[in-house]
Protein backbone atom coordinates (compact mmCIF):
# COMPACT_ATOMS: atom_id res chain seq x y z
CA UNK A 1 0.00 0.00 0.00
CA UNK A 2 1.62 3.63 -1.06
CA UNK A 3 1.54 6.02 1.08
CA UNK A 4 -1.16 8.99 2.10
CA UNK A 5 0.78 11.69 0.50
CA UNK A 6 1.12 10.19 -2.54
CA UNK A 7 -2.00 8.34 -4.06
CA UNK A 8 -4.08 10.94 -4.48
CA UNK A 9 -6.91 8.61 -6.97
CA UNK A 10 -8.05 6.84 -3.83
CA UNK A 11 -8.96 9.62 -2.01
CA UNK A 12 -12.69 9.32 -3.22
CA UNK A 13 -12.68 6.69 -1.02
CA UNK A 14 -12.31 8.97 2.13
CA UNK A 15 -16.03 9.73 3.48
CA UNK A 16 -16.82 10.43 6.70
CA UNK A 17 -17.41 7.17 8.65
CA UNK A 18 -20.84 6.25 9.14
CA UNK A 19 -22.55 7.48 12.24
CA UNK A 20 -25.33 4.62 13.01
CA UNK A 21 -23.00 3.15 15.86
CA UNK A 22 -22.54 6.94 17.58
CA UNK A 23 -26.34 6.92 17.35
CA UNK A 24 -26.38 3.42 19.28
CA UNK A 25 -24.13 5.03 22.12
CA UNK A 26 -26.08 7.64 22.11
CA UNK A 27 -29.36 6.44 23.06
CA UNK A 28 -28.02 3.50 25.00
CA UNK A 29 -25.43 4.84 26.92
CA UNK A 30 -27.61 7.35 29.08
CA UNK A 31 -29.77 4.01 30.55
CA UNK A 32 -26.80 2.49 31.26
CA UNK A 33 -25.58 4.82 33.12
CA UNK A 34 -28.68 5.39 35.11
CA UNK A 35 -28.91 1.88 35.98
CA UNK A 36 -25.22 1.53 37.07
CA UNK A 37 -25.38 5.04 39.38
CA UNK A 38 -28.80 3.44 41.31
CA UNK A 39 -27.14 0.06 41.61
CA UNK A 40 -23.88 1.41 42.80
CA UNK A 41 -25.47 3.65 44.97
CA UNK A 42 -27.50 0.87 46.72
CA UNK A 43 -24.75 -0.87 46.93
CA UNK A 44 -22.36 1.82 49.09
CA UNK A 45 -26.02 2.21 50.95
CA UNK A 46 -25.54 -1.77 51.81
CA UNK A 47 -22.18 -2.38 52.07
CA UNK A 48 -21.97 0.56 54.90
CA UNK A 49 -24.82 -1.43 57.19
CA UNK A 50 -23.32 -2.30 60.27
CA UNK A 51 -22.94 -5.97 59.71
CA UNK A 52 -21.18 -5.53 56.50
CA UNK A 53 -19.14 -2.41 57.44
CA UNK A 54 -17.11 -4.55 59.32
CA UNK A 55 -15.87 -6.45 56.95
CA UNK A 56 -12.59 -6.04 54.64
CA UNK A 57 -13.70 -6.56 51.41
CA UNK A 58 -16.84 -4.24 52.06
CA UNK A 59 -14.29 -1.27 51.66
CA UNK A 60 -13.48 -2.78 48.71
CA UNK A 61 -16.66 -2.80 47.19
CA UNK A 62 -17.67 0.86 47.95
CA UNK A 63 -14.71 1.47 46.54
CA UNK A 64 -15.28 -0.30 43.38
CA UNK A 65 -18.94 1.99 43.93
CA UNK A 66 -17.29 4.68 44.10
CA UNK A 67 -15.43 4.83 41.03
CA UNK A 68 -17.88 3.12 38.58
CA UNK A 69 -19.59 5.58 39.27
CA UNK A 70 -17.25 8.34 38.62
CA UNK A 71 -16.41 6.15 34.92
CA UNK A 72 -19.91 6.10 33.95
CA UNK A 73 -20.40 10.25 34.53
CA UNK A 74 -17.74 10.34 32.38
CA UNK A 75 -18.38 8.13 29.98
CA UNK A 76 -22.04 10.65 29.34
CA UNK A 77 -20.02 13.36 29.54
CA UNK A 78 -17.36 12.30 26.63
CA UNK A 79 -20.65 11.15 24.74
CA UNK A 80 -22.22 14.23 25.29
CA UNK A 81 -19.30 16.32 24.60
CA UNK A 82 -19.53 14.79 21.18
CA UNK A 83 -22.58 15.22 20.29
CA UNK A 84 -22.45 18.58 21.11
CA UNK A 85 -19.90 18.87 19.07
CA UNK A 86 -20.87 16.96 15.31
CA UNK A 87 -24.67 17.79 15.71
CA UNK A 88 -24.90 21.66 17.54
CA UNK A 89 -23.23 25.11 16.95
CA UNK A 90 -22.59 24.77 20.68
CA UNK A 91 -19.22 23.27 19.81
CA UNK A 92 -16.66 21.55 22.37
CA UNK A 93 -17.80 21.46 26.00
CA UNK A 94 -13.84 21.67 26.85
CA UNK A 95 -12.93 24.55 24.69
CA UNK A 96 -13.54 26.89 27.32
CA UNK A 97 -11.17 24.85 29.78
CA UNK A 98 -7.89 26.32 30.95
CA UNK A 99 -4.39 24.60 30.35
CA UNK A 100 -4.71 22.97 33.57
CA UNK A 101 -8.49 22.42 33.80
CA UNK A 102 -7.97 20.13 30.47
CA UNK A 103 -4.96 18.39 32.66
CA UNK A 104 -6.69 18.04 36.01
CA UNK A 105 -10.30 16.45 34.56
CA UNK A 106 -8.50 14.38 32.33
CA UNK A 107 -5.74 13.59 35.01
CA UNK A 108 -8.73 12.45 37.61
CA UNK A 109 -10.63 10.95 34.61
CA UNK A 110 -7.85 8.17 33.72
CA UNK A 111 -7.54 7.63 37.66
CA UNK A 112 -11.05 6.78 37.95
CA UNK A 113 -10.94 3.83 34.64
CA UNK A 114 -7.64 2.52 36.64
CA UNK A 115 -9.07 2.53 39.98
CA UNK A 116 -12.44 0.55 38.40
CA UNK A 117 -10.24 -1.81 36.89
CA UNK A 118 -7.62 -2.39 40.07
CA UNK A 119 -9.87 -3.20 43.03
CA UNK A 120 -11.49 -5.59 41.28
CA UNK A 121 -8.02 -7.01 41.12
CA UNK A 122 -7.84 -6.27 44.84
CA UNK A 123 -11.31 -8.64 45.48
CA UNK A 124 -9.86 -11.38 43.52
CA UNK A 125 -6.72 -11.23 45.81
CA UNK A 126 -8.56 -10.94 48.60
CA UNK A 127 -11.09 -14.33 47.50
CA UNK A 128 -7.55 -15.75 46.96
CA UNK A 129 -6.26 -15.29 50.12
CA UNK A 130 -9.48 -16.21 51.94
CA UNK A 131 -9.38 -19.53 49.96
CA UNK A 132 -6.23 -20.71 49.39
CA UNK A 133 -4.55 -19.09 52.87
CA UNK A 134 -7.65 -18.60 55.47
CA UNK A 135 -5.56 -18.76 58.68
CA UNK A 136 -3.48 -16.64 57.00
CA UNK A 137 -3.23 -12.88 58.58
CA UNK A 138 -2.80 -10.19 55.77
CA UNK A 139 -3.76 -6.58 55.03
CA UNK A 140 -6.65 -7.84 53.15
CA UNK A 141 -8.71 -9.38 56.03
CA UNK A 142 -8.39 -6.46 58.31
CA UNK A 143 -10.40 -3.35 58.03
CA UNK A 144 -7.73 -0.90 58.39
CA UNK A 145 -5.88 -3.27 55.85
CA UNK A 146 -8.11 -2.58 53.05
CA UNK A 147 -8.13 1.09 53.10
CA UNK A 148 -4.43 1.18 53.67
CA UNK A 149 -4.32 -0.88 50.03
CA UNK A 150 -6.75 1.37 48.43
CA UNK A 151 -5.16 4.73 49.47
CA UNK A 152 -1.95 2.78 48.33
CA UNK A 153 -3.08 2.12 45.25
CA UNK A 154 -4.69 5.29 44.42
CA UNK A 155 -1.55 6.97 44.96
CA UNK A 156 0.76 4.55 42.64
CA UNK A 157 -1.91 5.06 40.15
CA UNK A 158 -1.91 8.54 40.23
CA UNK A 159 1.62 8.72 40.06
CA UNK A 160 1.64 7.03 36.70
CA UNK A 161 -0.46 9.36 35.18
CA UNK A 162 1.34 12.45 36.12
CA UNK A 163 2.59 12.01 32.58
CA UNK A 164 -0.57 13.99 31.61
CA UNK A 165 0.57 17.02 33.20
CA UNK A 166 3.84 17.12 30.92
CA UNK A 167 2.36 15.97 27.93
CA UNK A 168 -1.57 17.28 27.59
CA UNK A 169 -3.40 20.41 27.77
CA UNK A 170 -5.16 22.63 25.99
CA UNK A 171 -4.10 22.14 22.39
CA UNK A 172 -5.92 24.74 19.62
CA UNK A 173 -9.64 25.31 21.07
CA UNK A 174 -10.16 21.72 22.69
CA UNK A 175 -8.26 19.12 24.97
CA UNK A 176 -5.39 17.19 23.90
CA UNK A 177 -1.59 16.25 23.17
CA UNK A 178 0.44 19.09 22.99
CA UNK A 179 1.81 19.03 18.90
CA UNK A 180 5.13 18.94 19.67
CA UNK A 181 4.43 15.84 22.39
CA UNK A 182 2.13 13.94 20.43
CA UNK A 183 3.75 10.87 19.62
CA UNK A 184 5.33 10.46 22.96
CA UNK A 185 2.10 10.74 24.81
CA UNK A 186 -0.06 8.46 22.53
CA UNK A 187 3.18 6.02 22.72
CA UNK A 188 2.42 6.16 26.88
CA UNK A 189 -1.27 6.31 26.89
CA UNK A 190 -1.79 3.53 24.12
CA UNK A 191 0.58 1.16 25.76
CA UNK A 192 1.73 2.14 29.08
CA UNK A 193 -1.58 3.33 30.10
CA UNK A 194 -4.80 1.18 28.24
CA UNK A 195 -2.95 -1.96 27.00
CA UNK A 196 -0.87 -2.24 30.40
CA UNK A 197 -2.11 -0.71 33.18
CA UNK A 198 -6.00 -1.05 32.13
CA UNK A 199 -6.25 -4.29 30.70
CA UNK A 200 -2.92 -6.46 30.74
CA UNK A 201 -2.11 -6.88 34.09
CA UNK A 202 -5.27 -6.82 35.37
CA UNK A 203 -6.23 -9.22 33.15
CA UNK A 204 -3.82 -11.72 33.90
CA UNK A 205 -3.80 -11.26 37.98
CA UNK A 206 -7.23 -11.54 37.76
CA UNK A 207 -7.25 -14.44 35.48
CA UNK A 208 -4.83 -16.32 37.38
CA UNK A 209 -6.09 -16.10 40.86
CA UNK A 210 -9.53 -17.35 39.85
CA UNK A 211 -7.31 -20.52 38.60
CA UNK A 212 -5.89 -21.10 41.81
CA UNK A 213 -8.85 -20.73 43.28
CA UNK A 214 -10.66 -23.80 41.11
CA UNK A 215 -7.67 -25.59 41.55
CA UNK A 216 -7.90 -25.65 45.50
CA UNK A 217 -11.24 -25.76 45.70
CA UNK A 218 -10.96 -28.90 43.36
CA UNK A 219 -7.97 -30.09 45.55
CA UNK A 220 -10.14 -29.77 48.62
CA UNK A 221 -13.16 -31.54 47.14
CA UNK A 222 -11.01 -33.92 46.32
CA UNK A 223 -9.07 -35.12 49.46
CA UNK A 224 -12.49 -34.75 51.07
CA UNK A 225 -13.73 -37.65 48.82
CA UNK A 226 -10.55 -39.84 49.69
CA UNK A 227 -10.68 -39.26 53.47
CA UNK A 228 -14.16 -39.82 53.71
CA UNK A 229 -14.71 -43.15 55.95
CA UNK A 230 -18.28 -43.04 57.00
CA UNK A 231 -20.14 -44.68 54.08
CA UNK A 232 -21.50 -43.59 50.54
CA UNK A 233 -23.96 -41.42 51.92
CA UNK A 234 -21.56 -39.93 54.39
CA UNK A 235 -19.15 -39.12 51.61
CA UNK A 236 -21.58 -37.42 49.35
CA UNK A 237 -22.79 -35.65 51.87
CA UNK A 238 -19.67 -34.25 52.85
CA UNK A 239 -19.18 -33.28 49.31
CA UNK A 240 -22.51 -31.71 48.70
CA UNK A 241 -22.10 -29.50 52.01
CA UNK A 242 -18.72 -28.48 50.74
CA UNK A 243 -20.10 -27.60 47.39
CA UNK A 244 -22.99 -25.60 48.25
CA UNK A 245 -20.11 -23.40 50.98
CA UNK A 246 -17.82 -23.08 48.14
CA UNK A 247 -20.03 -22.31 45.26
CA UNK A 248 -21.91 -18.91 45.99
CA UNK A 249 -17.95 -17.43 47.03
CA UNK A 250 -16.43 -19.08 43.55
CA UNK A 251 -19.45 -17.95 41.41
CA UNK A 252 -19.49 -14.21 42.96
CA UNK A 253 -15.33 -14.31 42.24
CA UNK A 254 -15.95 -15.65 38.62
CA UNK A 255 -19.05 -13.79 37.74
CA UNK A 256 -16.88 -10.49 38.90
CA UNK A 257 -13.82 -11.29 37.54
CA UNK A 258 -15.37 -12.55 34.16
CA UNK A 259 -17.99 -9.89 33.80
CA UNK A 260 -14.49 -7.60 33.38
CA UNK A 261 -13.14 -9.71 31.04
CA UNK A 262 -16.08 -10.22 28.88
CA UNK A 263 -16.84 -6.86 28.72
CA UNK A 264 -12.97 -5.75 28.27
CA UNK A 265 -11.92 -8.08 26.15
CA UNK A 266 -13.74 -6.51 22.82
CA UNK A 267 -12.60 -3.30 23.54
CA UNK A 268 -9.11 -4.35 24.22
CA UNK A 269 -8.62 -6.05 20.43
CA UNK A 270 -10.87 -3.56 18.32
CA UNK A 271 -8.44 -0.52 20.15
CA UNK A 272 -5.36 -2.47 19.01
CA UNK A 273 -6.81 -3.27 15.22
CA UNK A 274 -7.75 0.61 15.02
CA UNK A 275 -4.35 1.96 16.09
CA UNK A 276 -2.46 -0.23 13.93
CA UNK A 277 -4.58 0.73 11.44
CA UNK A 278 -3.85 4.27 11.59
CA UNK A 279 0.08 3.81 12.42
CA UNK A 280 -0.38 2.49 8.29
CA UNK A 281 -0.70 5.98 7.03
CA UNK A 282 -1.95 4.73 3.72
CA UNK A 283 -5.48 5.81 1.93
CA UNK A 284 -6.24 2.06 2.61
CA UNK A 285 -5.93 1.82 6.47
CA UNK A 286 -7.65 5.15 7.07
CA UNK A 287 -10.77 3.97 4.63
CA UNK A 288 -10.48 0.66 7.16
CA UNK A 289 -10.25 2.82 9.93
CA UNK A 290 -13.69 4.57 8.74
CA UNK A 291 -15.35 1.27 8.73
CA UNK A 292 -14.13 -0.19 11.58
CA UNK A 293 -14.99 3.06 13.73
CA UNK A 294 -19.30 2.19 14.34
CA UNK A 295 -18.33 -1.02 15.49
CA UNK A 296 -15.71 0.49 17.76
CA UNK A 297 -18.57 2.69 19.18
CA UNK A 298 -21.31 -0.13 19.83
CA UNK A 299 -18.31 -2.35 21.40
CA UNK A 300 -17.08 0.53 23.64
CA UNK A 301 -21.01 1.15 24.69
CA UNK A 302 -21.02 -2.81 25.45
CA UNK A 303 -17.72 -1.95 27.74
CA UNK A 304 -19.86 0.22 30.38
CA UNK A 305 -21.72 -2.64 31.30
CA UNK A 306 -18.81 -3.37 33.35
CA UNK A 307 -19.25 -0.66 35.44
CA UNK A 308 -23.09 -0.82 36.06
CA UNK A 309 -23.72 -4.76 36.67
CA UNK A 310 -21.70 -5.28 40.08
CA UNK A 311 -25.12 -4.74 41.95
CA UNK A 312 -26.96 -7.22 39.84
CA UNK A 313 -23.80 -9.62 40.51
CA UNK A 314 -24.35 -9.28 44.24
CA UNK A 315 -27.93 -10.04 44.03
CA UNK A 316 -27.45 -13.34 42.37
CA UNK A 317 -24.52 -14.36 44.12
CA UNK A 318 -24.61 -12.67 47.74
CA UNK A 319 -27.04 -13.93 50.36
CA UNK A 320 -25.78 -11.73 52.93
CA UNK A 321 -26.31 -8.95 50.37
CA UNK A 322 -29.89 -9.84 49.70
CA UNK A 323 -30.77 -10.45 53.26
CA UNK A 324 -29.14 -6.57 53.98
CA UNK A 325 -30.77 -5.21 50.87
CA UNK A 326 -34.10 -6.73 51.83
CA UNK A 327 -33.76 -5.77 55.52
CA UNK A 328 -32.94 -2.16 54.55
CA UNK A 329 -36.13 -1.87 52.91
CA UNK A 330 -38.17 -3.85 55.24
CA UNK A 331 -36.92 -1.74 57.84
CA UNK A 332 -38.07 1.71 56.14
CA UNK A 333 -41.29 0.15 55.85
CA UNK A 334 -41.59 -0.64 59.07
CA UNK A 335 -40.72 2.64 60.46
CA UNK A 336 -42.90 4.51 58.08
CA UNK A 337 -45.61 2.05 59.52
CA UNK A 338 -44.55 2.49 62.92
CA UNK A 339 -44.36 6.41 62.17
CA UNK A 340 -48.12 6.73 61.00
CA UNK A 341 -48.87 4.60 64.05
CA UNK A 342 -47.52 6.79 66.35
CA UNK A 343 -48.81 9.79 64.78
CA UNK A 344 -52.47 8.29 64.59
CA UNK A 345 -51.92 6.62 68.27
CA UNK A 346 -50.90 10.39 69.43
CA UNK A 347 -53.99 11.76 67.33
CA UNK A 348 -56.40 9.64 69.35
CA UNK A 349 -54.83 10.58 72.34
CA UNK A 350 -54.86 14.56 71.93
CA UNK A 351 -58.77 14.38 70.98
CA UNK A 352 -59.03 12.34 74.29
CA UNK A 353 -57.12 14.70 75.82
CA UNK A 354 -59.93 17.61 74.50
CA UNK A 355 -62.34 15.75 75.44
CA UNK A 356 -61.70 15.76 79.29
CA UNK A 357 -60.55 19.36 79.24
CA UNK A 358 -64.18 19.48 77.54
CA UNK A 359 -65.77 17.29 80.56
CA UNK A 360 -64.26 19.08 83.30
CA UNK A 361 -64.67 22.77 82.27
CA UNK A 362 -68.25 21.54 82.14
CA UNK A 363 -68.33 20.36 85.55
CA UNK A 364 -66.56 23.32 86.81
CA UNK A 365 -69.52 25.49 85.20
CA UNK A 366 -72.19 22.81 86.39
CA UNK A 367 -70.94 23.24 90.16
Amino acid sequence: MENISNNSGLRPMLNPPPQWGFWISFYITPAIVTLGLIGNMLCFIVMKRKSLRQRSYSHFLCALAVFDSLTLVGRQVDLVNMYLDKYTEIGNMFSTFSDFGCKIYFFSLNICYLMSAWLIVCMSLERLQAVCFPFKKTPLKTQSGAVSIISCLFLILSLSQFFRFSFFGRSGSRCGAYVEHREIYLNLHIYGYMFTLMFGFPFFVVLIGNFSVLLKIRRIQKDIYERSNGGKSNMCQSRAVFRKRSFKTTATLLTISFTYIVTMLPLLIISIILYAVVDMNTIEGIYLYFRLKPYSEVISTFSYINYSINFCIYVLSGKLFRKELNRMFTHSRSSSQTTGMVIKASRQELIRMKDAIKVEQSEERFL
